[in-house]
């Protein structure tokens, strides 16, 4: 859970209006911590920038699945959603998006930078 720990910022954008129309694209910045002896999990902090403030958007919880690279977290939104958030790290990059399922077509794209 090293390699994702820390505080990034970038953009989540909407891929896909026809699945998810209330979708708007976000300045984001993301707070991630692991879980205390869980070496595959960790917990992200979601926030976007509001006229100019940082509002907090809600915590997901992460596991890690090696096969994939990939960390991951799945739900069920109150609207019906299924979905997938997933993130890739690659240094101080993190790439990732929102996948409706069981289709896995894109909703989201995120990509983001370390900043500590």
């Amino acid at each position: 859970a090293a390699t994702i720990a820390g505080r990034w910022r970038g953009t989540s954008l909407c891929v896909d209006l026809k699945r998810a129309p209330a979708c708007k694209n976000e300045q984001v910045m993301y707070t991630i911590t692991p879980v205390a002896g869980v070496l595959d999990s960790a917990t992200m902090n979601a926030d976007k920038l509001v006229n100019g403030e940082w509002g907090f958007m809600g915590t997901i919880d992460l596991h890690y699945e090696s096969a994939a690279r990939e960390w991951r977290s799945e739900f069920r939104a109150p609207n019906g959603l299924n979905g997938r958030w997933w993130f890739a790290v690659r240094g101080d990059s993190l790439t990732g998006g929102l996948l409706d399922l069981p289709s896995r077509a894109p909703i989201r794209a995120v990509r983001a930078k370390r900043t500590r």
